[in-house]
Parts: structure tokens; sequence; C-alpha cells
């Protein structure tokens, strides 16, 4: 989870949730990741939030914030607090519309709000990112027509290559969503069965969330908001 803001305004940015802890080591990018509502763990992470909030008036921080925790048992454990932007930046930035490095501009020009409407981004979208084959031209040429794709990247380590597509939606067409993935991979093959069976199962499981209702996006002179497709 992430945090930014400056003077005593901060926004908590959503969860983004990596998948279990322990077992065999793991690489995030072989992994699942996503933001979506948990009306249970989204309401134990409130508190945990305002202290966290307390927490970076207290030390005056100026910028950007990444905290990693571990949830069980209605408990959050804080694992680490790093001072920068992170490998979920992209993935906070597709949850909730709020751009981490616009918002870092607006600090450093001075610009930056003085008060926010709320602690928590209410107003937020179904993100998730996942494990692709290395994708193609006519790959990325459709995701973008039938997706909103946020990105679509890789990158090599010891000569193999690892690839991953970021993309989010509204949580209202969260239901069409996976029928667009099934046609994408019918037709380009680039999802593995075990991960789209994975990916099918969250988008089951975040249609059958109670949602509360989401408050409409807050204007962009307040909020930097990215355009649909440009994240």
């Amino acid at each position: 989870m992430e945090i930014v803001g400056r003077g005593g305004s901060y926004v908590v940015q959503p969860l983004i949730w990596k998948g279990p802890t322990g077992g065999a080591p793991s690489f995030a990018f072989e992994q699942l990741r996503y933001s979506a509502p948990r009306r249970d763990a989204d309401a134990d992470f409130r508190r945990v939030a305002e202290r966290l909030r307390e927490l970076c008036v207290e030390l005056d921080v100026e910028g950007a914030i990444e905290v990693e925790m571990i949830h069980g048992d209605g408990q959050y454990h804080i694992i680490e607090i790093n001072p920068r932007v992170s490998g979920s930046t992209t993935m906070s930035i597709a949850a909730s519309g709020l751009n981490t490095y616009e918002c870092l501009l607006q600090m450093l020009l001075g610009t930056w709000p003085q008060t926010h409407p709320s602690l928590l981004r209410e107003w937020r979208r179904f993100a998730l990112q996942f494990p692709i084959v290395p994708p193609s031209a006519e790959l990325i040429r459709d995701a973008r027509r039938e997706l909103d794709l946020v990105r679509a990247s890789s990158f090599h380590i010891d000569g193999k290559v690892y690839a991953s597509m970021v993309i989010t939606c509204e949580f209202g067409n969260v239901t069409t969503l996976g029928a667009k993935l099934r046609s994408l991979c019918s037709r380009h093959d680039f999802l593995q069965p075990s991960m789209l069976a994975e990916v099918t199962n969250l988008m089951a499981r975040t249609a059958g969330e109670r949602i509360r209702t989401f408050p409409t996006p807050p204007a962009e002179a307040d909020y930097p908001v990215l355009a649909s497709g440009a994240r």
C-alpha cells in the first residue's frame, strides 16, 4: 500500500494484494497481484490507515512511502516501510486514478492541496497484474482496443524473459472483463491456463462481494488523474 502527501495532507492508496505468505520462495512477477474490495479486510485496515497517516504527520513525510504488510486473523502486521515509490506504484495508480508521479510534481511546484476530501481513496477501480507470455504486437494492439490496458512490459533476468500485464476496469464491469480476457486468450494464448483460472476466480469473488457505493471521482483539479489508457 502506498501513501502520498506532505504538510499533514496525505492520501492512502488502495490495498494491493500479492497473495499468501509462507511456503516456498516465490517471485512477485510470476504471481497475480490485484486491488479489489474485501469487505472484512478493508474494515480491518481503516484504523491501520489512520495510524499510518498519523505517523506521516509526526515524521513530516514529503512524497511517497510504500508499506508492506501481512494480513491475518483480522490484524495487519507491518513488515516494511519504504520511503520511495515501488513496484506497486503502477498498481496503486491503476486502482485509484491518483497518479503518484503527478502528486510528487505538485509537491515540488508547491501546488499540493492543503486538504483532501477523504483519508482513504474510496473511489477505486478493479485492477490486476498477472504474468503473461512475452507479448506480441498483435496482442498489445487488441488489448489496447478491448481492455483498459495500463501497461504490458517485460524484463530479462539470467536469460529468462518475465512479462506481465496490468489492466483495470470499473467494479460494475468486472463480470464482462472475464469474457474479454477469454476472447483474447483464444486468439493470442498469452495466459497460462492456471493463471486464467486464478484470474477468473478472483473476478467471480469480486463480483460476489457486497460492494458499497463509491462516491463520484473527485475533480481533476484536486486529484491528478491520468486519462484512460495512458497510465
